[in-house]
């Protein structure tokens, strides 16, 4: 027979041990679905962004007045 301070302890041994088993399943799938949501949000705004840059710098190219020198 175990004292209750025992069996707390048994229980708190193998609920860290369940909680590294599942981080080692869990996290590596979240990380690398992270990367992938990450790069494809990067593409999808990568050419929009570029050209809004483009055309701001065209603008400030001519001047401030649209109208040029």
């Amino acid at each position: 027979m175990t004292t209750w301070t025992e069996q707390r302890r048994i229980r708190r041994r193998r609920r860290r041990r369940m909680e590294e088993i599942v981080g080692w399943i869990v996290v590596p799938p979240m990380l690398v679905g992270l990367w992938w949501g990450g790069t494809y949000v990067y593409d999808t705004f990568k050419e929009p962004a570029m050209a809004v840059i483009t055309a701001a710098k065209a603008i400030q190219a001519k001047g401030v007045s649209g109208r040029e020198p």
